[in-house]
């Protein structure tokens, strides 16, 4: 940099910088110091010797020349992988406490530099898919498609979380390569590098790169907490007013949703601008703190007050068999008539012990089986579908239940659970053709399956093809030609299996 250069203000860039790393970005050299020159001269030979490889000439008179072995080629990594598991499956514990300690740093650093060449793999797989799709005429609005899935399939995860490691992939390579290069080599965690992508989503390229710049180097010195608060701290700093643009983004996102705890429980879940949510919660501590203090709580402690204060201003009603609602149960016949105990499923919940299904179905007011409570106060409604004890198949439907629509869609839907979609397990928005209609498949129950928003229109692409086997099985061809097969899922049993042929 020249003198002028040096002169001049600091960029808005150049000072950003600086304070994120805490020292200016340029540094002054006031003065030159001439070193001497050395003179050259041919090296002696004794030096050049030293350097030359020690293997004898062949015109040695005394020493016969070493034969050219050629070097054999390295084993595909494929094998090389599937020695390393098999060493790793007969490895025996180490025998002391320092080793234990070292082979536990040795394998986690090992994990971390796998997840790169992992994300590495992903990324070039993504290009090249891409590419053929273009060379096969896939229209613009379709480009991309099918190809987290792919990788999900391989990875056997959910088609969402496949995306998710693509999009978290492409964003370390082309906007944070240091961090990047950190996790190939090991020495920061996947969570780490994910915190990166995620926190700096909302800066420019170049801002990203400059926080990359700053923190890749110290972040294996970090936790993921660490890392964290180090990565707010330089997206704040570089861009404050993108994290407030970020804010009004991510309250679009708000939402709320439910997944199942242990011991048929559930786990409600908001998703709120930070104001209304601080609100939300001390609302509720404060009147169940205010209960407390007046002996309102009749007993229970302050989080079951709270909790039953949030059914209470959320429904209306105290009890939960006063909520008016409509669940969908499937279960065996022997079960719902307290001949068996095999497990009832839920819709948008999952497994329930089926003495907590007739508990919740021979409610006050009701008859044996579901039914409703006395007409002047809400109505609680079990949806009632009878299985198959043998095979799991619906074989009926409650004829007291009038809500319930007699139609292939509904009867696909409780059949499936989920989509059928290899390893996904979101819930079915739409009801598709698993032989398309237009290439000859009927539109039967045999040929109809549940998908999510992601599992439809995938086998119109290029390379893609579903099949349906005559055990329920449903085959998935990808554009690599793997085969998947989900297997046809039990009414009131575990979860569909996946698997690779």
């Amino acid at each position: 940099m020249n003198t002028q250069q040096m002169d001049r203000p600091a960029s808005a860039l150049e000072r950003e910088l600086e304070h994120i790393l805490g020292r200016p970005v340029w540094t002054r050299i006031e003065s030159w110091v001439p070193l001497p020159r050395v003179p050259q001269s041919d090296p002696a030979p004794d030096a050049v010797n030293a350097f030359r490889p020690c293997t004898p000439r062949a015109s040695s008179p005394s020493v016969p020349a070493m034969p050219e072995v050629p070097e054999e080629p390295a084993p595909p990594l494929l094998a090389v992988l599937d020695d390393l598991i098999t060493r790793f499956e007969q490895l025996a514990p180490a025998e002391g406490a320092a080793e234990s300690i070292d082979r536990i740093a040795a394998l986690e650093t090992l994990i971390r530099s796998a997840s790169g060449a992992l994300a590495a793999e992903e990324v070039a797989f993504a290009a090249r898919q891409r590419a053929d799709q273009l060379a096969a005429g896939v229209k613009a609005r379709d480009l991309g498609r099918g190809i987290a899935e792919q990788i999900a399939f391989a990875r056997k995860i959910s088609p969402t979380s496949g995306a998710r490691h693509l999009a978290a992939a492409q964003a370390l390579q082309t906007r944070l390569p240091l961090t990047w290069a950190e996790l190939r080599a090991g020495r920061i965690s996947e969570t780490q590098a994910r915190i990166a992508v995620t926190r700096t989503s909302h800066l420019s390229d170049t801002d990203a790169n400059i926080v990359d710049a700053a923190l890749a180097p110290r972040m294996s010195g970090w936790n993921a907490g660490a890392t964290e608060k180090a990565v707010d701290h330089a997206a704040y700093a570089i861009d404050p007013r993108g994290s407030v643009d970020r804010k009004a983004a991510a309250e679009q996102d708000r939402r709320v949703w439910v997944r199942p705890a242990p011991d048929s429980m559930a786990i409600v879940s908001a998703l709120l601008p930070m104001a209304q949510g601080v609100a939300v919660f001390a609302n509720l501590r404060t009147a169940a703190q205010t209960m407390h203090g007046t002996g309102a709580a009749e007993g229970r402690g302050l989080g079951q007050v709270m909790a039953d204060l949030l059914v209470t201003r959320c429904t209306g009603q105290s009890r939960a068999s006063a909520v008016p609602m409509e669940i969908r149960v499937t279960m065996p016949l022997d079960s719902l008539l307290g001949n068996g105990n095999q497990p009832a499923w839920v819709d948008d919940f999952g497994p329930v012990a089926a003495p907590l299904v007739r508990e919740a179905c021979g409610g006050p007011g009701s008859e044996a089986g579901c039914g409703t409570t006395a007409p002047e106060d809400p109505r609680l409604w079990i949806r009632r579908l009878f299985t198959d004890p043998v095979d799991g198949t619906t074989v009926a439907v409650d004829p007291r239940r009038r809500l319930f629509p007699k139609s292939m869609a509904r009867h696909i839907t409780v059949r499936d659970r989920t989509c059928r979609q290899p390893y996904c397990d979101s819930p079915i928005r739409e009801v598709d053709h698993v032989v398309p209609f237009a290439d000859g498949g009927p539109t039967t129950i045999e040929n109809g399956q549940g998908v999510c928003l992601r599992g439809n229109k995938l086998k119109e692409l290029p390379g893609w093809s579903t099949s349906r086997r005559k055990d329920g099985s449903t085959v998935v061809v990808t554009p690599t030609g793997h085969r998947y097969i989900r297997e046809p899922q039990a009414a009131a049993g575990l979860p569909a299996v996946t698997r690779r042929e």
